[in-house]
């Protein structure tokens, strides 16, 4: 892993938490979120994701809290992030 990747899934982090504070938004473990993201970290353009407005990048966290398993390097559920790459 990048030393750019790992400043993207600590900022991408901090932007959760922060907004999950700022709207009542139920707090994601963040040692949790951080094996989740480095995990797809190939499938995530974390530029874009960063770049989005609150409610697609609330989309995105979330749904790769929920639709990365642990140990799997893709989405479960047939689901993709809209920051995805193409594929």
């Amino acid at each position: 892993m990048t030393d750019n990747e790992i400043k993207q899934i600590r900022q991408t982090i901090s932007r959760q938490q922060a907004i999950a504070k700022e709207y009542g938004l139920p707090k994601i473990d963040e040692t949790t979120l951080a094996l989740q993201l480095a995990q797809i970290r190939q499938h995530i353009d974390f530029d874009r994701l960063l770049a989005f407005d609150n409610p697609n990048f609330v989309h995105d966290v979330y749904g790769i809290h929920n639709h990365v398993k642990m140990g799997m390097q893709e989405f479960s559920d047939l689901w993709y992030p809209r920051s995805g790459k193409s594929q």
